[in-house]
C-alpha cells in the first residue's frame, strides 16, 4: 500500500472476508496524515453510514477515531481539537495540513481537486463501479480498490483481468486462524 502511494500507481485488493485489508489501508492513510505533510486522502463505500455514520466500528472513519482513541494525547497533531478537526467525513491534521475525507459511492463520487490517494471499500458491491474507476481516474495517480469478488458483472471483475494493474489477493487460507488443515 506504502509503496502504491508513493510511486503513484492504482493497486487492487482481493480479499476474502476479515482479513484486515481495511484496517491496513487506514493505518496507512492515518500514519501519512499524521506524521508527512500535505497528504489528502479520500475514503469511499457503499453509502454515507459505511464511510461515518457514527453508529458501529465497522464504519471506516469509526476505525481511525479507534486508532486516535488509543494514541496519548501528546501524540496528537500541534493544535488538534478534536470538535475542531474531526467533522462529519472529515479528519484535519492542523499541524501538517492533511486532510482525510469520506464519502459515498454515487457516480460523480471523488471527482473534485487532487487526492495523495482514494480508497475504494467493498468495489465489487458498488453498482456505479464503472463510473467511479472512470472519474477518479484523474483526481490521483493512487487508487486503491478493496473488495472481496462478487460475481462477473462488475468494474471490480473488470480489473482483476486488467494485466495492467498491480494485484494482491489476500485469500482466506493464508490466515493462520483459517488455515485450509483445518477443513
Amino acid at each position: 500500500i506504502e509503496k502504491s502511494i508513493d510511486i503513484g500507481r492504482d493497486l487492487v485488493i482481493e480479499k476474502s472476508r476479515d482479513l484486515g485489508a481495511t484496517w491496513m489501508f487506514l493505518a496507512v492513510c492515518e500514519h501519512r496524515w499524521h506524521f508527512l505533510r500535505d497528504q489528502t486522502f479520500m475514503c469511499l463505500s457503499r453509502n454515507a453510514e459505511a464511510v461515518d455514520g457514527k453508529k458501529n466500528e465497522d464504519e471506516l472513519f469509526a476505525k481511525i477515531d479507534r486508532i486516535h482513541k488509543m494514541l496519548p494525547t501528546w501524540l496528537m497533531p500541534r493544535g488538534w481539537d478534536k470538535r475542531k478537526h474531526r467533522n462529519s467525513m472529515a479528519y484535519l491534521n492542523p499541524e501538517y495540513g492533511c486532510t482525510i475525507n469520506g464519502a459515498a459511492t454515487v457516480t460523480d463520487a471523488g471527482v473534485g481537486g487532487r487526492r495523495t490517494a482514494i480508497f475504494i471499500d467493498e468495489f465489487s458491491r458498488i453498482e456505479e463501479g464503472y463510473e467511479i474507476d472512470l472519474g477518479t481516474a484523474d483526481v490521483t495517480n493512487c487508487r486503491i480498490f478493496n473488495f472481496t469478488a462478487y460475481g462477473k458483472n462488475n468494474a471490480a471483475y473488470e480489473l482483476l483481468k486488467n494485466k495492467y494493474k498491480k494485484k494482491i489477493r489476500l485469500h482466506w487460507s493464508h490466515d493462520p486462524r483459517k488455515n485450509a488443515k483445518l477443513y
